[in-house]
């Protein structure tokens, strides 16, 4: 799996409560502060770096809940899949 990296304003991690019935690789990508709602420049960020991890090939969808439905509502965070299952 990926490991553990850091961006600007985001970092890359395992996700805990991974979606195993479904992907063969489950990872989030979370805001480093504690927070939901993105600047603008947050905003380009993030998609500076899911355009990055797109060219790169290793996952191949990401997910975003809305905040009801989110595990942790008060923190931003995407979760990012690669589905290979045969």
């Amino acid at each position: 799996t990926t490991g553990y990296r850091k961006f600007g304003s985001f970092i890359l991690s395992h996700n805990d409560f991974k979606y195993d019935r479904i992907s063969d690789i489950n990872d989030m990508l979370v805001l480093k502060k504690h927070a939901y709602k993105l600047t603008n420049l947050q905003i380009l960020e993030l998609f500076r770096i899911l355009e990055e991890l797109d060219d790169q090939g290793y996952y191949n969808h990401w997910m975003m809940n809305f905040p009801k439905r989110s595990s942790i509502p008060s923190h931003f965070h995407i979760h990012l899949f690669k589905f290979d299952r045969k």
